[in-house]
């Protein structure tokens, strides 16, 4: 037997591995299995291995992508579990062991994971034979149990009080410990027992081994006198009990008999009884098999609940026409709340019982015949694929801190760590943000006026125009190219700020990108030249335009994916408000007090946000503060974090929590100005900047030419002309609310059909998530309703026809156009979480940048071939344009996966060349 034959079975796979029926390998008819192996199998894996043992630093071509993706998710699985359950020397000869020793040679680099698995199936058939058939009873564990001192069966262990077993022909099972018999806790005892609320067994017999449930086979354990001592809700009753979370109703034993009427004497139900009389609280466990209402349910295992109290025993039928009892059970108060403890268990707790079963059983993982019954939401996250099985138990032991010395009778009413460092929430990933809902609100506030102050700042100067070119004495074509040098500085400048506030945080970001603003609002007040009007538009333009990508990277740094579409919605509100207030205020300013009274008000308003983000506004950057729990710098904290902490209390609101450095986030490629243009080189990134820049520049022609329409058809006033711009800002408003609520809904529905539960306090991953069918889904359908609306609004336009036409045309634009961009931004957010600055910056740069050009030839085209055919125009490129969502739809997920793919293999390359040359 080989020196590795212990890890045999313990096959690794790849975390990411999340295959759906259509990636399952469907088996060859008997006789073709020799051929298919042979002439389609065994070329793509030698060809596979050839081009990554002459790797030469350049990314994979998309076929050798393919033939890796083939390899990881398609043929080994298919060699695991459905052709060679046994190795005879028949298949040996098809070429199966060919090609696993390709896979698994060192000298082919091929990426860890995939060599990892080749290598275990290679050592399985090996154990097994090659050459021989192999003796039935080849892969029985008969070894003996870990010693008793051992971590995953200590005192702290997660299976503490049991051992596995594995009889030939039989399945695993799991029976008491016969060594720790004396540890075992009495369960015939009320009250808590010296459980926490959020305990989770993973199997019923450590419950009982525990003390929580002291039956291994009924749900009500009790006496007839005193009460029952406990309940397990599971969906043996699932048409008679309901789970309302605070309040259960129960059935009694023997509820769906036609003799249940007979049942009431039972002892359990007794048991029910007598706690209602007596008072006696009733532990209640939640198990995965049960509770009619799954959103409290836990997805795995049995969890303790809390204690509730039995208020109410009630008399019915059931289907088959027998009485039966059902009771009705109230939670007790001063308690940890049900959904402060919904995710247990977590994904990590998951994993852990999940390893310890690979390492010590030494038999693969449960299956059925179709699927692995370790799920999508059951994945492997932090298995580093490297660690031989002997590593692994231990170290998933080493997580698993549990304490049962709990002083009994004692009043919990939050999940806390106790003396001796027990925390349930250390089963937990981290909490997204630690800062408080209420802080929260505040800062979405603060960074939503914020984000106005771009469009705000371009949109007010419309209806002025023409007295700054009669003023300054110049052709309005001349004031004209300032909008062109503005939109052009608006999309520079935040790739320089946004990749510092990735860096130095968003606070300092804020200030720096306001006190720019504030100097050009002050200087464009006081001038009266042509020449600086051009050079401080451009340095107002620099101070302002970073808000938009702040805002979005404030609202990645607070809120997870699940949230991220509606409060994105309420962070751009301001973008909507911007368009839509600055012509008015504008035109009000310009006709009764000047043009200059313009820049006066933008610099007032503009300091006192700045005040207020001084005072009010902390540090939310996580690459600085992690999430909220890591304080920033003295110098770094706004002035009611100093008062804070002053006085002792928490710098964030809310409570203390332990810092969690782990929560920094850490940089693949140190962000730079550059971090914009490598979006664009990437394929997915690039496709989704592209057209969201031409979507924007089509919106934008519309909104930048409407004042001057409005002028030479209906021969408006500033103040009028301004009022016009309202049913744009405002259907633009409705759909920051509105399709912010859609994504987040689409978001859930494919989580529910994927079976993920959703915890809005934790992110949720993405590397099988489908986020670009989640975002597009909403997104493509508003792309055509925006083509009939900008079609709608020119040709109502070119026939003045109807104001309230182009009116209602303009609020439809608004709606579905900005729901388009917001969804667009959002995507941009999800797949760059690392830089959401950066990210936004990019998407900034390439809209603004060709929104410009579009600002400076919309004037003559419609001076050409009027605005209808405008309208036609870009109604035109944005359908030309839209297969490319389509095609990212469609193909994103698994252009992330290469993408990770070329990032990890440029990572082994670069770590295995550092220790070439160390």
């Amino acid at each position: 037997m080989p020196r590795n034959a212990s890890r045999a079975t313990a096959v690794a796979r790849n975390p990411r591995d999340q295959r759906s029926s259509s990636d399952i390998l469907k088996p060859p008819p008997a006789t073709s299995l020799p051929r298919f192996l042979k002439s389609k199998c065994l070329p793509k894996v030698n060809e596979l291995a050839s081009r990554f043992a002459q790797y030469d630093g350049q990314p994979p071509r998309s076929a050798v992508m393919e033939n890796l993706r083939f390899v990881r998710n398609r043929l080994l699985p298919y060699l695991e579990f459905d052709v060679a359950k046994e190795m005879t020397p028949k298949l040996a000869a098809y070429g199966v062991e060919e090609m696993l020793h390709n896979l698994k040679d060192p000298q082919n680099r091929l990426p860890r994971d995939v060599a990892e698995y080749a290598d275990g199936l290679y050592q399985k058939f090996e154990v097994e034979s090659w050459d021989a058939t192999p003796k039935p009873k080849a892969l029985v564990f008969t070894g003996e149990l870990p010693p008793e001192d051992h971590a995953i069966w200590g005192v702290d262990g997660i299976m503490h009080g049991a051992a596995m077993t594995k009889e030939p022909g039989k399945k695993l099972d799991y029976k008491f410990d016969p060594r720790y018999s004396d540890e075992r806790i009495d369960g015939e005892v009320y009250g808590h027992n010296g459980l926490r609320v959020g305990d989770w067994f993973p199997k019923l017999i450590i419950a009982n081994f525990r003390g929580a449930h002291s039956q291994l086979q009924r749900g009500i354990c009790g006496d007839e006198n005193n009460g029952a001592y406990s309940i397990l809700i599971s969906n043996h009753y699932s048409g008679l009990d309901m789970d309302e979370g605070d309040v259960l109703y129960y059935s009694a034993e023997g509820a769906k008999g036609k003799d249940a009427r007979e049942k009431f004497d039972l002892k359990a139900n007794q048991a029910m009884a007598a706690s209602q009389r007596s008072g006696n609280p009733v532990r209640v466990l939640r198990s995965a098999k049960g509770a009619r209402n799954r959103h409290f349910a836990p997805s795995r295992g049995i969890r303790y609940d809390g204690l509730y109290d039995v208020t109410e025993m009630r008399v019915l039928v059931n289907d088959k026409g027998s009485f039966y009892q059902r009771f009705k059970l109230e939670r007790r108060g001063g308690q940890p709340t049900l959904e402060s403890i919904r995710h247990i268990p977590t994904e990590q707790q998951r994993q852990d019982f999940e390893r310890i079963k690979e390492a010590w059983s030494r038999l693969p993982r449960r299956r059925s015949n179709r699927k692995y019954i370790w799920t999508s939401r059951e994945r492997r996250t932090n298995l580093e694929l490297s660690q031989t099985v002997e590593d692994v138990a231990p170290e998933a032991a080493g997580s698993m801190e549990h304490n049962q010395n709990i002083m009994k009778g004692e009043d919990v009413d939050t999940i806390t760590s106790n003396s001796d460092g027990y925390r349930p929430e250390s089963y937990l990933e981290p909490i997204y943000s630690v800062i408080p809902k209420n802080q929260k609100i505040v800062i979405i506030l603060i960074v939503a006026v914020s984000s106005m102050f771009s469009p705000l700042t371009g949109a007010i100067y419309l209806p002025a125009l023409d007295s700054i070119a009669s003023d300054l004495k110049v052709k309005p074509e001349l004031v004209n190219l300032s909008i062109t040098t503005y939109q052009i500085f608006q999309g520079l400048a935040p790739s320089f700020i946004g990749c510092l506030s990735d860096v130095k945080g968003r606070r300092i970001a804020y200030i720096t990108t306001f006190s720019i603003y504030l100097v050009a609002n002050l200087a464009l007040a006081l001038q009266d030249s042509y020449p600086a009007l051009m050079v401080l538009r451009c340095l107002q333009s620099a101070g302002s335009s970073t808000t938009i990508a702040l805002g979005s990277a404030t609202v990645t740094d607070l809120y997870t994916r699940a949230e991220r579409g509606t409060w994105s919605g309420y962070t751009t509100l301001g973008v909507s408000l911007g368009p839509a207030l600055g012509p008015v205020i504008g035109g009000l300013l310009d006709q009764y007090l000047g043009w200059h009274s313009i820049f006066w008000f933008l610099f007032i308003f503009g300091g006192i946000l700045t005040v207020t983000i001084v005072v009010m506004l902390p540090e939310t950057g996580r690459s600085v503060v992690g999430n909220g729990s890591v304080p920033p710098s003295k110098w770094n904290r706004s002035i009611m974090q100093w008062y804070r902490a002053r006085n002792g209390k928490p710098i964030n609101g809310g409570e203390f929590h332990a810092e969690d450095a782990s929560t920094i986030q850490t940089h693949r490629r140190r962000p730079s100005p550059m971090s914009s243009l490598y979006i664009l080189l990437e394929l997915e990134g690039g496709i989704t900047l592209v057209f969201g820049a031409f979507f924007f520049a089509g919106y934008f022609m519309v909104m930048t030419t409407l004042s001057e329409q409005l002028d030479i058809r209906f021969g408006f006033s500033p103040a009028v002309t301004g009022l016009c711009y309202l049913p744009l800002g405002v259907g633009s408003m409705i759909s920051r609310w509105s399709a912010g609520k859609l994504f987040d809904y689409n978001f859930r529905r494919h989580a529910r059909l994927l079976g993920q539960p959703l915890d809005l306090s934790r992110q949720q991953a993405i590397e099988t998530f489908p986020i670009e069918r989640i975002r597009l889904e909403v997104c493509i359908p508003m792309v055509y309703i925006s083509c009939g609306t900008v079609l709608a609004y020119a040709w109502t336009m070119e026939t003045q026809s109807n104001l309230a036409g182009i009116e209602v045309a303009l609020f439809f634009m608004g709606l579905f156009s900005s729901g388009v961009q917001q969804g667009l931004n959002t995507l941009v957010l999800d797949t760059h979480p690392d830089t959401p600055a950066t990210a936004t910056a990019s998407n900034n740069l390439f809209r603004c940048l060709l929104s410009a050009g579009g600002t400076a030839v919309a004037p003559f085209m419609i001076d050409k071939t009027g605005i209808g055919l405008m309208g036609v125009f870009i109604s035109g490129v944005w359908l030309v344009l839209s297969p490319c969502l389509w095609l990212v739809m469609l193909r994103g997920q698994k252009w992330r996966e290469d993408e990770q793919a070329r990032q990890e293999m440029k990572g082994a390359r670069k770590g295995q060349s550092e220790c070439e040359t160390g």
